[in-house]
């Protein structure tokens, strides 16, 4: 797939330098500087062709044509990139949670972990300190 920025072509270069000299109010994490950007978006000729560019891109960041797509980075740096949560295991008490949580019925392994869980919490109560 070609990035196609042909719409560039057609706009004198001063109305869109704003982007491409300093991209970083663009793609920043801070909700002022974005919405800067899409301030300096609200004034741009190619507004429609850059939002619907980024539409057909599938764009996962940034500010594209006075749109926020705010699920990059938390800031420019790239050093704040959320973390995948990890699956709960069945056979564990965080699985039997998760059966719960999404309502469905426990699987025989996550049942026999929180029953060995609930034994263990009990016994733990029973015996004096």
């Amino acid at each position: 797939m070609s990035l196609d920025l042909g719409y560039l072509l057609d706009v004198p270069f001063d109305w869109h330098s704003r982007c491409l000299t300093d991209p970083t109010p663009f793609f920043s994490g801070k909700a002022p500087e974005r919405a800067a950007a899409i301030e300096a978006c609200r004034t741009c000729p190619l507004l429609i062709q850059c939002a619907t560019a980024a539409l057909q891109r599938n764009e996962k960041w940034g500010i594209w044509g006075g749109l926020d797509f705010q699920y990059g980075p938390a800031d420019a740096d790239h050093t704040k990139a959320r973390k995948k949560r990890k699956k709960a295991q069945c056979g564990t008490k965080a699985g039997y949670d998760r059966h719960n949580r999404l309502r469905e019925p426990a699987c025989q392994l996550c049942r026999h972990a929180i029953a060995s869980y609930s034994a263990e919490r009990r016994a733990r109560r029973l015996t004096p300190a």
